[in-house]
């Protein structure tokens, strides 16, 4: 037949157990605060990047339509003659 073996008990308070639970849900909550401004910082800096991109974009673009107009003019107004310095 099976004995059943006795080891010894550590006896912990119930309210010293409260305060280890205490600790660390504080503990858990101050790294996922931090966390959520690591996130919020971060996703704050790639939309002023993406904002930089597309203004970037679009100046080029203005550039190169403006580029496009003046040698189309250009060549509208074209008489056959060249200039020479």
């Amino acid at each position: 037949m099976l004995r059943r073996i006795d080891l010894p008990v550590r006896f912990v308070s119930p309210q010293r157990q409260k305060g280890v639970v205490l600790m660390i849900a504080l503990i858990m909550l101050v790294s996922l605060t931090l966390a959520g401004i690591a996130l919020v910082r971060s996703v704050d800096t790639t939309t002023i990047i993406a904002g930089n991109l597309g203004f970037k974009q679009s100046a080029t673009s203005s550039g190169d339509l403006g580029n496009e107009q003046a040698i189309a003019f250009l060549e509208s107004y074209n008489s056959g003659t060249t200039l020479h310095a």
